[in-house]
């Protein structure tokens, strides 16, 4: 974890200020820099349990329905050789 965090505070320290205020304008969903490592649930745009191609059901051992909200979240990490993580997480 420590290592994400050191290599994230590097990249961001080599970009210039103009850089960074063009980067702020950006969705980083939209054009990804990078691999992604974690898994993560955007829960506001999330339908839960109504989705037809859930992740909660394509990979339960990675996502879980939340009790409170009803919407997918993510739930443990390190799937990234999981083929059914990778589906789960594209057929969003």
């Amino acid at each position: 974890m420590i290592r994400r965090v050191i290599q994230a505070y590097e990249m961001l320290s080599n970009f210039t200020k103009s850089e960074i205020i063009e980067r702020e304008c950006l969705d980083p969903f939209d054009q990804p820099e990078c691999e992604a490592f974690d898994l993560f649930v955007n829960e506001t745009v999330c339908i839960g349990k109504g989705c037809q191609f859930s992740c909660v059901k394509k990979a339960p051992h990675a996502f879980t329905f939340s009790s409170l909200t009803g919407t997918a979240q993510a739930t443990s990490q390190g799937h990234g050789e999981d083929y059914q993580v990778h589906l789960a997480a594209g057929q969003c």
